[in-house]
């Protein structure tokens, strides 16, 4: 069995990917990965061992301005390159989790009749999964409110693929209240200018911090931990690597963070959450990502554009304070979560290939 994977951009479309792709490889299946050369997921990807085949994709804004039209441009070209790509590699299924990364061998597998299967990180469908739906031959997702976005599709909620590590991460909670902060792969600026003046604000609280800001935006975070007189009881980091992430979610009693491909994982350890949507985000797919965990009475939702450090320290002590709440919540996380997913969808993509 050969399984080609597609995604890539960011880390909520790579490394998905990359567990379905280890889990198949562990079964015995041939696999590789194509995404693009802009994206991390060549140097994911490697480090892992995956074969990596990359292309000249990119973004594609708008068509009304002369970047959109040059980037459409580029991902016909690339769309060129991955079908010379699979017609030599002869996948019998492709595996794609979004992202400008997956458009150029996900519409050239496609064209190829080659079957794919497609998954959805995210609550709103993004516009490359939007258009290969109809042509895929099953379509994964991980919210309750995207199953009824893709129209007669062959749609299964099959949840998100999350790492063996966090997967094995304790229910239990740490006795010492431990506030966990990730601002996604690439930090956020103001997620930690916030988390930093709230965590001053909360000073007299016996909790403990640890926070990932970010490789580009450490030495800024921490020169206003030094200035706000944060001591040790604030561990600011430049980000958790591997097992690094499973111990800090271990450690941790609650996680603030932004509401993508994050909340698989919150969900999995069974973590209560502070989220901050990304507002730039997609059709603003974060916002209601958190929503949907807010109806489930798992996490406050506080939106960037009216956030203040004290509205953040009192929703972040809300939970704290709150041990029957956070019993509550961990119960819904429960019920939210598939314990099965890498294992359904590698059924789906035999079926596929079928």
């Amino acid at each position: 069995m050969k399984l080609a994977a597609a995604g890539g951009g960011t880390g909520g479309h790579i490394y998905p990917a990359l567990e379905v792709l280890r889990s198949a490889e562990e079964a015995g299946w041939d696999v590789r990965h194509y995404g693009s050369l802009r994206g991390p997921e060549g140097e994911i990807m490697r480090e892992a061992g995956i074969a990596f085949q990359g292309f000249a994709s990119e973004p594609v804004f708008s068509l009304r301005t002369i970047r959109g039209m040059r980037s459409l441009w580029r991902l016909q070209q690339a769309i060129g390159e991955a079908k010379k790509s699979l017609k030599s590699d002869r996948p019998d299924v492709l595996f794609s989790t979004g992202g400008y990364g997956a458009a150029p061998a996900a519409f050239a597998a496609v064209k190829l009749g080659i079957p794919v299967v497609i998954h959805e990180q995210n609550s709103v469908p993004s516009r490359t999964n939007l258009l290969l739906a109809p042509r895929a031959a099953a379509v994964c997702t991980t919210f309750l409110s995207s199953e009824t976005s893709f129209g007669n599709a062959n749609v299964i909620r099959t949840g998100l693929p999350v790492r063996k590590e966090i997967r094995s991460v304790t229910h239990s909670l740490p006795e010492t209240p431990t506030i966990l902060v990730v601002g996604g792969s690439q930090g956020s600026r103001a997620l930690n200018q916030m988390v930093l003046r709230a965590s001053a604000l909360m000073a007299e609280t016996d909790v403990r911090w640890l926070h990932a800001s970010g490789k580009k935006l450490y030495d800024e975070s921490l020169e206003l931990k030094a200035e706000l007189g944060l001591g040790n009881r604030h561990d600011l980091r430049p980000y958790f690597k591997g097992k690094e992430m499973a111990d800090a979610y271990a450690q941790s009693t609650l996680v603030c963070a932004r509401s993508g491909g994050t909340l698989a994982e919150i969900a999995a350890v069974r973590r209560p959450s502070v989220l901050i949507p990304l507002p730039i985000a997609f059709a603003d797919h974060q916002r209601v990502n958190a929503e949907e965990f807010v109806s489930m009475a798992a996490a406050d939702r506080l939106l960037e554009a009216d956030l203040t450090p004290e509205k953040l320290a009192d929703a972040l002590k809300g939970w704290i304070d709150s041990p029957d709440r956070t019993a509550k919540a961990q119960a819904s996380l429960a019920e939210w979560d598939i314990l099965d997913t890498v294992p359904q969808i590698l059924k789906i993509l035999e079926q596929a290939a079928a």
